[in-house]
């Protein structure tokens, strides 16, 4: 879900008409008063002196507009404006793989251990990072159950929460809906991987604009009944299945891909989509 640009943009053009009113009054006092003293005092006063004493006026009017409009932002929207990976804290559990990864890449990532993954002790962390194989056992995903209330919590209060493939193989029917999760999402562990072809869902967003197919993350996971406030951003040809959804949630927002961080996967996670979901997430990404 994106962030409406529509107050930033308002605000800016009200402010600038406003001070171009208030400030063409004061051009039109002092031009009157430049008139009277060129008729009255000297008649040798050039258009260039007039130009000359009216300049700081009229920068002040243009310069006021153009830093105005400059203030207008496409939030959520994409750009090109990356902000140091090094101002994004990012608390991964229990991989060190995706920790050296991220931190290849440029980010502060740290090494939490799963019963130390409470964001009510994670505070200091922009980001928490719950990579491949982060609920495939009943009491891994009995212990996030159990924390789903304070994932919300800081997920409200402009926390990021990106989460990688559960791989619920080990669980009743191979599948799980997480509670932490803001909205419902159903994983199920087998997957198709007979036609590997993807689709870009999201060529506006910030994640996916001008991604290849075949960059686009893999369901090694399949998300079923994925919930409506998710967008999603990437599926499977040939079945449809979602392997990259986002949301917002408060003032936070969520990631969910259903890849493999490792390098020997099937079909890898493309550097620059990883790092674009990590500064959509963080909302680190507009100028």
């Amino acid at each position: 879900m994106l962030t409406p640009r529509r107050n930033g943009a308002e605000v800016g053009d009200a402010r600038s008409t406003g001070l171009c009113n208030l400030t063409g009054a004061a051009i039109a006092r002092h031009y009157n008063t430049l008139a009277i003293l060129h008729a009255g005092v000297s008649m040798t006063f050039t258009r260039f002196q007039l130009a000359f004493a009216l300049f700081p006026l009229f920068a002040m009017v243009f310069g006021t507009e153009l830093h105005a409009g400059a203030r207008t932002e496409s939030y959520g929207q994409p750009s090109s404006s990356f902000s140091s990976p090094t101002s994004i804290r990012i608390a991964v559990v229990s991989s060190q793989l995706t920790v050296n990864r991220l931190r290849g890449l440029g980010f502060k990532a740290d090494l939490i251990q799963e019963a130390d993954a409470d964001p009510a002790k994670l505070k200091d962390y922009t980001v928490i990072y719950l990579p491949t194989g982060w609920a495939q056992q009943q009491n891994q995903l009995a212990h996030y159950d159990q924390l789903a209330g304070s994932f919300h919590q800081f997920i409200k209060r402009g926390g990021a929460l990106i989460v990688g493939q559960p791989n619920p193989y080990q669980l009743p029917g191979n599948q799980c809906q997480p509670k932490m999760l803001p909205y419902p999402v159903t994983f199920v562990s087998p997957y198709n991987d007979k036609d590997k072809t993807r689709v870009n869902l999201g060529k506006n967003h910030f994640i996916t604009k001008d991604l290849a197919d075949d960059e686009l993350p893999f369901p090694f996971d399949e998300m079923r009944q994925v919930d409506k406030h998710y967008q999603q951003l990437a599926k499977q040809k040939s079945t449809g299945i979602c392997s990259l959804a986002v949301a917002s949630f408060g003032m936070g927002r969520v990631v969910i891909h259903t890849a493999s961080e490792g390098s020997g996967a099937k079909v890898p996670l493309p550097d620059r989509v990883l790092k674009r979901m990590v500064h959509w997430a963080a909302r680190r990404h507009a100028p």
